[in-house]
């Protein structure tokens, strides 16, 4: 197990959690940002697939097939790993690392609540855990999820 990860029956046994989901929660999602990922994510696909199976995926497709997984599985590279083979681990990460954290602002809202939150305060997310991480030393509330866990 990878430090600070905890198996979920750990975390629930005899605790009261408040779950928060990451991203939509800690800051909006902006038109801005959403095309970003978009870009991102098509972007990273296309390198994947192009390097791992030969294919020469032009970006008109990549971001073609990224919105048509999105609709279709509610998640952007399905598509992608059905059709080629790529790996969703590898796009994860290299998706993630790729984002551009300034085009997110935190919610103010969400961090002054949190501050002496009578309850474990965990954080569930389909981002990486380097996203997260990133997200919040901008937002400077890391501290405040130092003991608490990511999930």
């Amino acid at each position: 197990m990878s430090r600070g990860r905890m198996p979920l029956v750990d975390l629930v046994q005899g605790k009261v959690l408040y779950v928060l989901d990451f991203d939509g929660t800690f800051y909006p999602y902006t038109h801005e940002f959403d095309e970003h990922c978009h870009e991102k994510g098509a972007l990273a696909a296309m390198q994947l697939v192009n390097m791992s199976s030969g294919v020469n995926l032009t970006y008109k497709e990549a971001y073609a097939l990224k919105v048509e997984s999105l609709n279709k599985h509610g998640i952007g590279f399905v598509e992608f790993c059905d059709r080629f083979g790529m790996s969703h681990k590898e796009w994860h990460h290299l998706y993630h690392e790729s984002l551009d954290a300034n085009l997110t602002a935190p919610t103010p809202l969400t961090a002054r609540h949190l501050e002496g939150f009578p309850v474990n305060v965990v954080i569930l997310s389909h981002a990486s855990r380097g996203w997260i991480d990133r997200k919040l030393r901008d937002f400077a509330i890391k501290k405040m999820f130092e003991l608490h866990p990511v999930v």
